[in-house]
Formats: C-alpha cells, sequence, structure tokens
C-alpha cells in the first residue's frame, strides 16, 4: 500500500532529495541554474542575430552601390558599439 502511495513521479523526486540530502538538492538548484543560463545565452544570440540581419538590409538598402564586405564591416563597427 505504501508504494501505492508514492508511485508517482514527484512523489518519488521528493523523496529522493530527502533522502539524498541537501547536497544533491543544491546540485539540483545548480542544474536548474545553468539551465536558465543556457535558454538566455540562446535568446541573447538570436536577439544579436536578428540585430545583424536588420542592420545588414538597412544598410544594403541605404548604400545599393557599396560591396557587401564593406556593407558588413559597417554593420558590425555599428553593432559593436551597440552591445559594448
Amino acid at each position: 500500500m505504501s508504494e501505492d502511495k508514492f508511485s508517482n513521479k514527484k512523489s518519488k523526486g521528493i523523496l529522493d532529495g530527502i533522502k539524498e540530502g541537501p547536497k544533491s538538492a543544491e546540485k539540483k538548484e545548480n542544474d536548474l541554474a545553468e539551465k536558465a543560463r543556457k535558454r538566455n545565452r540562446v535568446k541573447r544570440t538570436y536577439s544579436l542575430r536578428e540585430d545583424i540581419l536588420e542592420k545588414l538590409e538597412e544598410l544594403a538598402k541605404k548604400h545599393e552601390n557599396i560591396n557587401k564586405s564593406e556593407i558588413v564591416e559597417i554593420a558590425l563597427e555599428e553593432l559593436y558599439e551597440k552591445y559594448a
């Protein structure tokens, strides 16, 4: 009967945390924090990527007679100032 009482995953996870002690709880907390940092890093990367693409499109429309490498260089300089 006691097995039925704690058969769901949530209850088992709570019991495992109690059995393993505070160090495992701290490790789980650190793991969750690391996952959050990774998610934020990915979000920032995509945001930067979108900014770069927008800036390149903007400069390409503005300076149609400049070659692509110069447009990229200008865009990167402007974005560096924004994010630095």
